[in-house]
């Protein structure tokens, strides 16, 4: 969908935090993605963008940080909510991902890292950028990889235009 207002990023906060009131904390922790560059989930949920000089996923992406260092503690401790913030550096995730290697591998790699670090029953939500991005490529590459280990979903919220539904019908 090539269009901003088909509430990604509400569904994204809603369907988390959902999850947390029906599963229990130590079981089963929520770690949001947001990577879209406008940092709409992370405004909601720190109530603003990450500050440019700390890291965020373009870092991780990039080397230059791990996924301890772009993970921010949500709520209170006992409720084991997470995010991956975002901010304008976020912009060159594209840059990072134009290669079909870092495409294939880049969000695989987090996925298991944050599988790794909050076990295999770690639910992960993830806000994206409105246009079908190399990053939402990359996720969805994850996907299909992690899915024999992991019970993996993805819903892409829709335009209900006439449109949007022909594209949609077409993959």
């Amino acid at each position: 969908n090539l269009c901003g207002g088909t509430s990604k990023t509400t569904s994204c906060l809603s369907l988390g935090a959902a999850f947390r009131r029906i599963a229990d904390p130590k079981k089963s922790p929520v770690i949001w993605v947001d990577y879209d560059s406008q940092f709409s989930l992370t405004s909601v949920l720190p109530g603003n963008a990450v500050p440019d000089e700390k890291p965020v996923l373009v870092n991780y992406f990039d080397g230059k940080a791990k996924l301890e260092d772009i993970l921010t503690p949500v709520g209170m401790p006992e409720d084991n909510l997470w995010l991956i913030g975002s901010n304008l550096n976020n912009l060159y995730l594209e840059k990072i991902l134009s290669t079909p290697i870092a495409m294939r591998s880049s969000m695989a790699k987090l996925m298991k890292d944050i599988f790794s670090k909050f076990g295999d029953r770690a639910k992960i939500f993830c806000d994206s950028p409105p246009a079908l991005s190399s990053s939402t490529s990359s996720l969805i590459c994850a996907l299909s990889e992690l899915q024999e280990k992991y019970d993996t979903k993805l819903l892409i919220p829709l335009r209900s235009d006439r449109f949007s539904l022909s594209g949609a019908k077409l993959q």
